[in-house]
């Protein structure tokens, strides 16, 4: 049987990838992950320089941005693989994670791969759209330093903060109103 793309040693794909361009393991590390397995698995090896993820859902497609470039997604399982092979490497620290408006479903099955491979996400700023289970993200977070939470659905406070086991040191809730009596509630628990 003649050789397949799969029998390519990994310095000659190495070779013909550095032909695309200086930055090819950025600009072409989610392109050449559905190439085929082969690919996959030398790709998830790369050491990621991704800084900041960004993820959010509307009208049943996912964006996901990873340093500044949006990639969409149809499939959910597809965007949580794609997150999975950034998110796992335990010495990278990401400047930021931001989960938006996004799927409920999407979000239950990111946090059940996150938790079924024990993943410790090291990231310094998370920033969530309060509107469900997105705060349990924070389960996964090693020792983030700054939390925002756009709470503008008003969610109790002390639900918000029964979710901590451990400090983070700045923690911004934002609000679309609130009325005097709400206000001082969260200056009171705080």
């Amino acid at each position: 049987m003649p050789p397949t793309i799969n029998d390519m040693p990994v310095n000659i794909l190495e070779k013909i990838c550095s032909k695309l361009s200086d930055d090819y393991r950025e600009k072409y590390r989610f392109i050449l992950r559905n190439v085929c397995q082969s690919f996959r698995r030398h790709v998830d090896s790369w050491t990621p320089k991704i800084e900041e993820i960004s993820i959010f859902s509307n009208f049943g497609r996912i964006t996901v941005e990873f340093a500044s470039t949006e990639y969409l997604y149809d499939h959910e399982n597809l965007t949580v693989d794609d997150l999975i092979s950034v998110l796992k490497f335990p010495n990278v620290k990401f400047e930021k994670l931001e989960i938006g408006e996004k799927s409920e479903e999407f979000l239950e099955n990111f946090l059940l791969k996150i938790e079924s491979l024990n993943l410790k996400i090291h990231v310094e700023t998370v920033e969530l759209n309060n509107s469900g289970r997105e705060i349990d993200i924070l389960k996964f977070c090693e020792n983030p330093e700054i939390l925002k939470i756009d709470n503008s659905k008003k969610i109790p406070i002390e639900e918000i903060i029964k979710n901590f086991s451990r400090k983070i040191p700045k923690i911004t809730l934002k609000y679309d109103k609130l009325n005097a009596t709400e206000a001082t509630e969260i200056v009171r628990l705080s």
